[in-house]
């Protein structure tokens, strides 16, 4: 019926498919990671000889001596410039954390609107493409400012800042973007990002810096749903300058919305002690408006709630005589929101034996086919509305409206059971003879539609009224604490316009009026700015903050096994909603809060640059953290959190994913307190054993790795704690969670020897350095922590496993150089990295080291291991070793370029690359044709 939970590479669908001329295309296309010699070309031969090996992953590594000294050096920061080499790549998250996403451009434009709503699912249809947004939009094919990722993920906002100078000689008007300043940089160091604006023609110098308030130690004040943009304009010239700084903000709330008939825009001009706002916000329309249509009745047409189709006439054996029964619906079918005890199913099994098995009952049910279609009836109300849910097909498996013979709307299911109200809008059809067809015409999965209460209505129904859609709130643009000597002007609605000065004139020529609407189906932009007199060689700043309020889930998708799946959804809000009411409150508190808000920010920035370490490092270690300012962090107002593995990528806080990631436990601890508190210590925890599910709601299975990650995340957090309450509440089910690991540890050497469910989508058997080492670390965690819970004979008993440990991980699994995994022969099938040089060897001690636990792998092991990688797997061509590297599973994963250095995964230096994959299809010698992207 449909889709199993993503806890695979193969069933989360990201094996993007390329052949062998296309990647050769963007292999060419690409600029290298590292410039680096180039190898030659490269025959297609299997990397099964020393020869082959040493070749593509020589000893010498060929690095310049010149760039490895650059390394160590601090050298100047990187600034970007020139729109088509460098700038239009640019998006850099601007959003406070879990308030959506919206990315700053390279010349200072904002993009990706990304705010109005959330995906509840991964992208579907994405068709395998390496720049499909839920497999990061990979950088061999980025995506350019203003361009689609998809249809699901953004939305376009017209925005955009302008500047007027009046000289001595004249006025110049420029906005600031890339097309008046084609000089312009850009400089990122997130949270901050730095466009600096100037040309020789011009007599005024301008740096903004763009950022939403992001203060460490404090989430509430770097949660919110705002960017500021804090222009700075000098006067360069010798005399006083005239300088007007305008911006303007399309009303973009209901972004996705265009039927005027279900409500209108509305702009204001708000003005307080501390700001300036242009507030933008949507309302519906009463249909009480219209008195003639007030009077008309709604007609049920169709509740199904009779023995027979009565009025409809079913064709093929999908739907059967009648409509069905909901508690006869076979057991695997869970209907939801369906009205009555009937409805219209066509997934139908009730000619099938009882006693059928399982799947070839779901099979059977989902080959039937057939259409039901309706008498005909004159369209006599403006819409028509229905439940329905079922298969997602398009036209083969949905409800449909014929007018004169033709399809004039229709609907479909979205591979759910959740039903969903939807509607037609037949306004343009009255008096028109119609017919309704409902339709299965696939014989697969999901190859089956639900429908339910048919009903003619004058009112569009509440859930899809315009405060149930996407991007129902307010947004603003303010300035915030204008200065005495600033004058502001505004006008509420902008005609199509071409050139910032066309802004100017409607600026200037706009009215006192403090109010404008638009219906929905007219597009409504309105302006704001602020005029200030500067003398030769004086600056001024202007902070403008653009804000937004959307804090509700609607439109909600349920297909399984995603976000909606969460615990108490429906009555989940973002967790800003809390705080705020609207896009104005949230100004309000910007303004009122600014010297901390907008101080705060630019000093941690200068703190963390404040440092002898190179530029390039200190970018690189920070700038990862701005993921918690996409779609991918989801904060509620219940205080739960919720994250994907990637941007609407793979679902439920994955444990063996998060446990990787340090700058969120060490910036905003109170975060990852409240992932383990809530979530894995909560809602994914089995008390009666001790595991942690791995995807909470989504998924109850173990993942080995995830399991000790969590127990040393959980140590970690205590750490960063102010003091012992926050262990005190969780030590009963932090000992439970280290004793299930211990129990795969009967013989309590130190190493896990059975299944082995982990990161890499598999279970892996036998005892390796990686997971053992994760385990030796985690059973060292809760050592510590038994100790000060006074638990001391539990201590003991994780402290002698921990030495027991260290000595074993060596003598079994070390061959002098490198640790080893040694797989099961009584599993003789199972995937393994068997001989191989493996990436995460020594993970479980870096994970020791970072929270301070004695050692779980001796330190020379631990240096021969790291040295081992740089010798084995750091290859000067990671893209070609991939290429020519043929021993390996066909459905192998992919993550450099022809022509980037890295580290591979796993190397096998002594051989043994058949013998890890036994029994697997390995791919060809040509080209593979699998490439899956990061996030795959």
């Amino acid at each position: 019926m449909g889709e199993t939970n993503c806890n695979s590479s193969n069933a989360c669908g990201c094996q993007p498919q390329l052949d062998r001329r296309e990647l050769l295309r963007l292999a060419g296309a690409s600029a290298g990671a590292l410039a680096l010699p180039h190898l030659g070309q490269a025959g297609q031969v299997l990397v099964n000889d020393r020869q082959s090996f040493e070749r593509l992953i020589p000893r010498d590594k060929g690095l310049d001596p010149r760039w490895l000294a650059s390394l160590v050096t601090r050298n100047e920061p990187e600034v970007y410039r020139g729109w088509e080499a460098e700038l239009k790549y640019i998006g850099m998250p601007i959003g406070g954390i879990g308030c959506g996403q919206l990315y700053l451009g390279g010349d200072g434009r904002l993009w990706l609107w990304d705010i109005f709503k959330s995906n509840y699912r991964r992208e579907p249809d994405h068709g395998q493409r390496i720049d499909a947004f839920t497999l990061g939009g990979h950088y061999a094919h980025p995506v350019e400012f203003g361009a689609e990722y998809t249809r699901w993920n953004g939305a376009d906002v017209d925005q955009g800042f302008a500047l007027r100078v009046q000289t001595s000689d004249g006025t110049i008007v420029k906005s600031l973007d890339h097309h008046d300043f084609p000089n312009v940089t850009f400089r990122g160091e997130y949270p901050i990002g730095k466009v600096h604006y100037n040309g020789a023609d011009f007599p005024v110098d301008v740096q903004l810096e763009a950022f939403s308030p992001f203060i460490p130690l404090n989430a509430k004040d770097s949660g919110l749903p705002a960017t500021v943009m804090s222009f700075t304009v000098a006067n360069t010239s010798d005399s006083e300058l005239e300088v007007d700084l305008v911006g303007w903000l399309q009303n973009a709330t209901c972004p996705y919305v265009a039927e005027a008939s279900l409500g209108q825009r509305r702009n204001r001009i708000v003005r307080t002690a501390s700001r300036v706002s242009l507030l933008e916000t949507v309302e519906p329309l009463s249909v009480a408006e219209d008195p003639q249509k007030a009077r008309r009745s709604d007609i049920v047409f169709a509740d199904f709630e009779g023995s027979a189709y009565t009025g409809w006439t079913a064709k093929g054996d999908a739907f059967g005589s009648a409509p069905y029964r909901v508690k006869d619906l076979p057991e695997y079918v869970i209907l939801q929101g369906y009205d009555g005890e009937h409805v219209v199913n066509s997934h139908n099994v009730r000619p099938l034996a009882d006693d059928m098995p399982l799947n070839q009952k779901v099979a059977a049910g989902d080959r039937m086919t057939g259409t039901l279609t309706s008498d005909p009836f004159t369209i006599s109300r403006d819409y028509i509305s229905f439940l329905v849910s079922g298969g997602g097909h398009g036209r083969k498996t949905g409800i449909q409206l014929l007018v004169d013979g033709k399809v004039v709307a229709e609907e479909t299911g979205r591979n759910s059971h959740q039903m969903r109200t939807e509607h037609f809008d037949v306004r343009e059809f009255a008096g028109k003879t119609a017919t309704l067809q409902v339709i299965d015409d696939v014989s697969g999965g999901w190859g089956n539609i639900c429908v339910d209460q048919i009903i003619f209505t004058d009112t569009p129904p509440q859930s899809v009224g315009v405060e149930k859609r996407h991007g129902y709130g307010s947004m603003a643009l303010s300035l915030l604490n204008p200065s005495e000597k600033e004058q502001s002007t505004s006008a509420l609605q902008l005609a199509e316009i071409d050139d910032a000065r066309e802004i100017f004139s409607a600026v200037d020529a706009a009215s006192e009026k403090v109010d404008h609407v638009e219906p929905l189906d007219k597009k409504l932009v309105g302006a704001l700015g602020s005029s200030v007199r500067l003398a030769a060689g004086e600056s001024h700043t202007f902070d403008f903050a653009v804000s937004w309020f959307f804090p509700d889930y609607h439109e909600v998708d349920t297909a399984p096994g995603f976000l909606s799946q969460l615990r108490d959804f429906p009555q989940l809000r973002r967790h800003y909603a809390k705080s705020f009411r609207s896009a104005g409150d949230v100004a309000d508190y910007l303004a009122s809060n600014s010297e901390r808000l907008l101080g705060q920010t630019p000093l941690w920035n200068k703190t963390w640059y404040d440092s002898t370490l190179p530029h390039w490092l200190l970018d690189r270690t920070f700038l990862t953290i701005d993921c918690v300012a996409t779609q991918m962090l989801h904060c509620f107002d219940s205080g739960r959190l919720y994250g994907w593995e990637g941007v609407d990528c793979c679902p439920g806080t994955c444990t063996h994913v998060w446990h990787y990631a340090q700058g969120l436990g060490r910036i905003f601890p109170e975060l990852e307190r409240a992932f383990r508190e809530i979530t894995d210590y909560g809602i994914a925890f089995h008390e009666d054993s001790g595991l942690i599910g791995y995807r909470a709601e989504n998924s109850s299975s173990e993942a080995t790795d995830g399991q000790a990650g969590t127990i040393l995340r959980v140590y970690r957090e205590h750490q960063m704690s102010v003091d012992d309450s926050f262990l005190r509440r969780l030590w009963p089910n932090i000992k439970k969670s280290v004793q299930f690991l211990i129990a795969k540890d009967p013989e309590r050497n130190g190493l896990l020897e059975g299944e082995q469910p982990h990161t890499l989508d598999a279970a892996w058997y036998g005892p390796m350095a990686w997971v053992s080492g994760l385990y030796l670390a985690a059973v060292g965690a809760g050592a510590a922590m038994a100790e000060e819970m006074n638990d001391l004979g539990f201590a003991r008993q994780c402290r002698a496993i921990v030495a027991e440990g260290r000595k074993n991980i060596v003598a079994e699994l070390f061959n002098g150089e490198y640790f080893i995994h040694k797989p099961d022969p009584a599993v003789p099938n199972a995937i393994s990295s068997g001989s191989g040089c493996h990436i995460d060897q020594v993970l479980g001690q870096a994970w020791a080291h970072q929270v301070a636990l004695e050692r779980v792998i001796p330190q020379a092991e631990t240096c021969a291991a790291l040295a081992s990688l740089w010798r084995y797997n750091f290859a000067p061509d990671a893209g070609r070793y991939a290429m020519e590297h043929c021993e390996i599973e066909q459905a192998f994963r992919w993550y450099a370029m022809p022509g980037e250095a890295g580290l591979l995964m796993c190397t096998w230096p002594q051989g043994g690359a058949t013998e890890a994959i036994p029994g697997k299809r390995q791919r060809a010698k040509e080209n593979p044709d699998v490439w899956t992207g990061p996030g795959g």
